[in-house]
């Protein structure tokens, strides 16, 4: 999917772009009012540094916004983002005091990405911020980083800052000229095509605008605008080559149509042509005609009614359960069947909504050509991307969601893992790195991998850095698991020296909060010289699931099916101890096992628990210990937000029809607080 030069389009994803861009500045500025209400609590005290949580939240915002801007070639926003991480660096690690001062300097860069992001957005010319951004770097002090090793740090010139629409026009006084090509495949086959044209037309001129037209015959022409002082007898011969041209006189600024789109005011597009001249085709908008674009938000409040469907149907059920033997057999086994019909169309209701939700995941994944596009030439890098099941679909809440985990995984991909070329032919590889992205469905849930082909993660170098941040005792190189718990810690980095592509350690400690909290498992596996692949297993949905009814002691608890890999029967005699720790075999080798009452504090006995959920992924995988499984129901996820009601292992809470509400438990957090990645403990009641 490339332009007509061979470049990408940015301009396909800039409305999602926007969206992305305006969720990260609102999340920035509610993050500033509570820095602010902090300075207010603190009197304003000047020795006190700024919460960690605050400045974390901050980072990783700006993080993904010159991630995301990078990406669609709004190279001024992702300069500002990147000065403002090397303030909120200096403001974490040197503890600088946090001021009003400080505060200021980080509104000013907040507006700053406002003002070039609107300015984008609505069409106009983006702002001179030069000034602004050498004024933002000088509240940096300059003791605190070496522009030689940070050349990121260092203010971009009028040579690499991107020159805006205004500075453009306002040096442009050469002549002005429209041309057309019109693409045949007889003219394909003498190697004859867009970009073969582009290339001509740069060379004898500045390109200020290349679009494609559909014509009213259907066919496709690329129209382009040139400036240049050529004669027009240097275009004659181009002719033969499917090009016309003309003089684009008195231009109009771009107005914006009603679609959004900016269109050219060109002239003669009003007037009807001569019919003995030879004319350009009339450009026509096109779109499908049995298409409707519906707001995710009328979905999620259907959803939210069909929900309700699914709770009355519960208690429909348990009603009908009751009154077995109060009515004639065959009066309930007629009530029975219209029950039952309810059921089957009320699924097929929620299957419809769900169709309707669904997006291929190459919505996100072509996205990231943009990354690679960006950032390759940057570390001299030549990068193929693969895309291996893009058309797999899954809810668009999810995908939305997945787009900065993979964002991070794959700038991690190019800036830690491939080699560059030189380094590559040497071990002989091809010079060439490979990127793979790689999506499929298994059941309920939605597999998504990213894999490399390079260096593999420096195990060594993970060990020794995670003894320095005091994760573990010593150097030695971690095994999978532990290596996911370190890579995925806020702050952890093996690269010493942060430049505009990674080193902060904020990536990775972004993807592994994303995926926790769409109820996710992240995996990892690396070998030397070899690659590295992230392995992500994802609920296709998260709002109406298939669950298991479960119990454990007196207490009845609802668990996502899409979570759990398997159901085996408890062995007791099977199950080892080490380290306070219970071990029990699986598949050939040993899983940790978690009893829920004792992870609840329930009273129940031992020889009770019968049953092991096994779930997690990889390295993650462990079982859990209940009394037995009830039943298999749909449930409604209804999220707990209340501070007071939230704990470790809840997600939320569901109803069965009788009234009473049902804890779905959090496998993932299990899965992780156990590990150590984030901590539970043992609840008493």
């Amino acid at each position: 999917m490339t332009d007509t030069n061979g470049n990408f389009p940015f301009e396909a994803f800039l409305d999602d772009y926007y969206a992305e861009a305006d969720e990260h500045l609102t999340l920035i500025r509610q993050t500033l009012m509570s820095v602010e209400s902090h300075l207010q609590e603190t009197a304003m005290t000047p020795e006190k540094p700024m919460a960690p949580a605050l400045i974390n939240d901050l980072f990783r915002s700006f993080h993904t916004l010159k991630g995301l801007s990078a990406m669609v070639g709004l190279k001024t926003a992702e300069t500002i983002a990147h000065h403002v991480e090397n303030f909120l660096r200096i403001l974490s690690q040197e503890k600088i005091p946090l001021t009003r001062e400080n505060l200021s300097t980080l509104v000013q860069g907040t507006r700053m990405l406002e003002t070039v992001i609107a300015a984008k957005r609505e069409g106009t010319a983006l702002p001179n911020m030069e000034a602004s951004i050498e004024n933002l770097r000088e509240q940096l002090p300059l003791k605190s980083i070496d522009p030689k090793k940070d050349p990121g740090t260092g203010i971009e010139t009028h040579e690499t800052l991107p020159k805006t629409e205004h500075q453009q026009e306002s040096q442009e006084e050469k002549p002005l000229w429209r041309f057309t090509f019109f693409p045949t495949q007889e003219l394909s086959k003498k190697g004859i095509d867009v970009n073969h044209i582009r290339d001509r037309i740069e060379k004898n001129g500045r390109l200020i605008q290349a679009t494609p037209q559909i014509a009213v015959d259907g066919k496709v022409f690329f129209e382009f605008l040139v400036a240049t002082d050529q004669d027009s007898s240097a275009f004659e011969p181009w002719t033969k080559e499917g090009v016309r041209f003309e003089p684009y006189e008195n231009p109009t600024k771009p107005e914006r149509s009603e679609t959004g789109k900016v269109a050219l005011s060109l002239p003669g597009d009003t007037e009807k042509p001569n019919a003995t001249e030879e004319t350009f085709p009339e450009s026509i908008s096109v779109g499908p005609s049995n298409v409707v674009r519906v707001h995710l938000n009328h979905l999620d409040a259907i959803m939210q009614r069909v929900g309700d469907l699914v709770i009355s149907r519960s208690r429909l059920e348990n009603g009908i359960r009751a009154l077995e033997n109060r009515l004639p057999g065959m009066e309930y086994n007629l009530l029975q069947e219209t029950h039952l019909a309810m059921e089957r169309q009320l699924r097929d209701l929620r299957e419809g909504i769900m169709r309707l939700r669904l997006v291929p995941v190459s919505d996100i994944f072509t996205r990231m050509q943009f990354v690679i596009h960006d950032l390759a030439p940057k570390y001299e890098k030549k990068v193929h991307l693969e895309m291996v099941g893009k058309d797999t679909e899954i809810d668009k809440f999810v995908v939305e969601r997945m787009m900065d985990p993979l964002l991070h995984l794959v700038r991690n991909a190019i800036t830690h893992g491939l080699e560059p070329e030189t380094e590559r032919i040497q071990k002989g590889k091809s010079p060439q790195g490979k990127i793979t992205l790689r999506a499929s469905t298994e059941g309920d849930a939605v597999l998504v991998e990213v894999a490399d082909d390079g260096r593999g993660i420096d195990l060594d170098a993970v060990g020794k850095r995670a003894m320095e941040l005091g994760l573990q005792e010593t150097a030695a190189a971690p095994d999978m698991q532990h290596l996911l718990r370190h890579i995925c810690s806020p702050g952890f980095s093996t690269q010493q020296e942060a430049d505009l592509g990674s080193g902060r350690g904020v990536g990775m400690a972004v993807v592994f909060k994303a995926v926790q909290d769409l109820g996710g498992f992240l995996s990892v596996q690396t070998t030397a010289n070899h690659g590295t692949r992230f392995r992500i297993r994802l609920p296709l949905t998260l709002a109406i699931v298939d669950a298991l009814i479960v119990k454990s002691a007196d207490q009845i608890f609802a668990v996502p099916q899409p979570s759990i890999r398997e159901v085996v029967e408890l062995n007791p005699g099977k199950v080892t101890e080490m380290e306070n720790n219970e071990l029990l075999p699986h598949r050939g080798g040993v899983i940790p096992l978690l009893r829920l009452s004792s992870l609840f504090g329930l009273p129940t006995m031992a020889e009770n628990e019968r049953v092991v959920l096994v779930v997690g992924e990889g390295t993650e995988m462990m079982g859990i210990a209940v009394d037995r499984v009830l039943s298999k129901r749909e449930i409604v996820v209804r999220a707990l937000d209340d501070p007071l009601v939230m704990v470790p292992g809840i997600v939320g809470a569901t109803e069965l029809g009788d009234g009473r509400a049902v804890m779905i438990l959090d496998t993932v957090g299990l899965v992780y607080g156990s590990s150590g990645t984030s901590s539970i403990t043992p609840l008493k009641q």
